[in-house]
């Protein structure tokens, strides 16, 4: 990051910060008037020419006093920032995987306007519970609450449930050409979580299960996310019953999208 940028942020951020610089600045506009009170004030009485009394002033006690200040009590503010939630703009994450229950036959419209939305990967109307899915990747978690407190205002969207995509853990990314979606959610022991990532990563593609497309870890009930591509039922219900549910030993939420009703930038896929 630029200087001009750091120091920006600080003044910005930092009352401290803020307090330091003024005072620099002060004592270096206040100390030609001192040099005019050498004759009132024996203390400024002195041999050293003017210019090194400059030099000496603006590293003077008060500023060298309160930068130091600055430096002892920045540990202390970091701390007290860090125990009420902040966003900020150059931080990493805002992915995220979105349901939304949406009013009854409105799910195939909203689905089509979200995925037109900037940071949308694709949305798609889903059987279950939720009417839709969607795969958001902002860039920001200030950018990612924007995104959300923007759709709940949407009329026609009742409610929205955010699993945030984890940005400590390795993420999965794969092609095919499969013609169907469906979205995993699984859960497990919390810390098996690494584990069955590098299992799901290890799983080879074959002709009878459903592909991975993509899976990372997830904030919230749940902690796996995963999109999968696949031809017919019976090959997802093989990635689900038999390899999530068994093998991985996993509680699982399958939601097939409905065909015909995943976009991605607002076309059909």
């Amino acid at each position: 990051m630029a200087w001009r940028e750091k120091i920006d942020s600080s003044w910005k951020r930092d009352g401290v910060f803020r307090t330091a610089i003024i005072g620099v600045v002060i004592n270096i506009l206040s100390a030609p008037i001192l040099y005019g009170l050498t004759d009132v004030v024996p203390i400024f009485n002195s041999k050293l020419p003017i210019p090194v009394w400059l030099i000496l002033w603006i590293v003077g006690v008060i500023p060298v006093a309160t930068l130091f200040l600055v430096l002892l009590l920045r540990n202390a503010i970091d701390i007290g920032k860090s125990q009420s939630p902040h966003f900020d703009a150059r931080e990493e994450g805002g992915e995220a995987y979105t349901l939304f229950e949406v009013e009854p036959e409105f799910s195939d419209a909203i689905a089509r306007e979200l995925s037109e939305k900037e940071g949308v990967r694709f949305a798609a109307a889903v059987w279950g519970q939720w009417d839709i899915m969607a795969r958001v990747q902002l860039g920001t978690s200030r950018s990612l609450v924007r995104f959300l407190s923007d759709i709940q205002a949407h009329s026609q969207i009742l409610r929205t449930e955010t699993h945030i995509v984890r940005n400590d853990q390795p993420q999965i990314h794969s092609s095919s050409r499969e013609d169907h979606f469906a979205f995993l959610l699984l859960k497990l022991q919390a810390r098996r979580t690494g584990q069955v990532l590098a299992q799901l990563r290890s799983l080879k593609p074959e002709t009878d299960i459903a592909h991975v497309q993509h899976a990372a870890g997830i904030l919230g009930a749940y902690d796996i996310a995963l999109t999968v591509r696949y031809g017919r039922d019976e090959e997802l219900a093989k990635l689900v019953m038999q390899y999530a549910q068994r093998t991985l030993r996993a509680e699982t939420v399958t939601m097939p999208a409905i065909r015909g009703m995943t976009y991605i930038d607002g076309k059909p896929f």
